[in-house]
């Protein structure tokens, strides 16, 4: 082999060498280039968050609040419970009414108030055709009636049973031979003698009874009372 042959293949390996090298400094430029495209950034998954919406705060009832369109409003208040005299609520009684209101004997049609009969002992009892206590105790007062024979004494059975009519209440009277008056209560007399006694005055089984003595004070009782009692009592009250 010629030496200028031999220098020739000495040389080839450092130029190959260089070409490699330029290579591969080529394809790590082209490499750093292309990969934000092959290779995105991953962006970092969303948390879940809760949002909490700020607190309103009421206002109290009565006061000014602004509306719609920046007008001044009020919020209402609560209503007041109906009082005596709301159409709710039927107005309270003049008192006393149910001595000064017109009765009505509901066999003879007589009429008159409590009032008139004032100077005697006018006994008033609540009661009930069908009460069973309460026929007890006119049988009772029946008794005491006529072991006293005094025309100063005024007893009246006063029905507070709103069901029951003058008709069905004259036909108990003269079925039972009671000699007194007998009246059926109107709304407002019994109304009123509630707001003067309390409701128990209308419980015709309690045997309720209230006395008007002669200088016009007033005494209720409950509870059955015996012929004896009864003419006790009532003689204690006598002018």
């Amino acid at each position: 082999m010629s030496r200028r042959c031999a220098r020739r293949y000495s040389r080839a390996p450092g130029r190959l060498a260089a070409w490699l090298a330029a290579t591969a400094l080529l394809l790590a430029a082209c490499g750093q280039a292309v990969d934000p495209v092959l290779t995105p950034a991953t962006e970092p998954a969303p948390t879940a968050t809760t949002t909490l919406a700020p607190a309103t705060a009421v206002p109290p009832a009565g006061s000014p609040t602004l509306a719609a369109g920046g007008q001044p409003t009020t919020r209402p208040t609560a209503e007041p419970a109906p009082t005596a005299g709301s159409p709710t609520q039927p107005p309270a009684l003049p008192q006393d009414t149910w001595r000064t209101a017109e009765l009505r004997d509901v066999r003879t049609g007589e009429t008159f108030t409590l009032n008139d009969l004032a100077g005697r002992l006018v006994v008033v009892e609540p009661m009930a055709i069908w009460c069973t206590n309460c026929r007890a105790q006119q049988d009772a007062a029946r008794e005491a009636l006529a072991s006293l024979q005094s025309n100063e004494i005024v007893y009246i059975s006063l029905d507070v049973d709103p069901n029951e009519s003058e008709a069905d209440l004259a036909r108990y009277a003269d079925e039972r031979g009671y000699p007194w008056h007998f009246v059926v209560a109107s709304r407002d007399v019994a109304r009123s003698l509630a707001q003067s006694f309390g409701d128990q005055i209308l419980s015709p089984p309690s045997t309720p009874e209230v006395l008007i003595a002669p200088d016009g004070s007033v005494e209720a009782s409950f509870g059955f009372a015996s012929a004896e009692q009864l003419a006790e009592r009532f003689a204690a009250g006598l002018p």
